[in-house]
């Protein structure tokens, strides 16, 4: 009987213990990144930007920087900036807000890559 019930007991711990664990660890990792980007945000007072002030960063002035907007934050994107002059494959997403593309496919990748240096109002 003891041979029976104790794989079946490590299977059933397995299952439980083990998915919480990683559910458990993607919330925190989760967590941290939302924490991390509140302080960035939150530790300056940020400048803000109306789209009409965005559009002069918009990739064809190659003496400024490249900025877009993404959920009401401005982010300076100018460290790619071969793709977003013009002619860049996201040109069409410098110097205005993005975040409907963005929401689709890059979302991440802006936010992990580039520092937020704005509002956008």
């Amino acid at each position: 009987m003891k041979r029976f019930f104790r794989p079946l007991l490590g299977v059933i711990v397995a299952g439980i213990v083990l998915p919480a664990t990683v559910t458990l660890g993607f919330l925190a990792f989760q967590n941290s990144q939302i924490r991390a980007e509140s302080r960035a945000k939150n530790s300056v007072k940020l400048p803000v930007f109306t789209k009409n002030d965005l559009l002069q960063y918009n990739g064809t002035d190659p003496h400024k920087p490249v900025y877009l907007a993404l959920d009401g934050y401005v982010y300076d994107v100018s460290q790619g900036r071969k793709y977003y002059e013009i002619n860049g494959p996201y040109h069409s997403l410098a110097g205005r807000d993005a975040s409907f593309e963005l929401h689709i496919a890059g979302e991440g990748i802006i936010k992990k890559k580039y520092s937020v240096i704005g509002i956008l109002r």
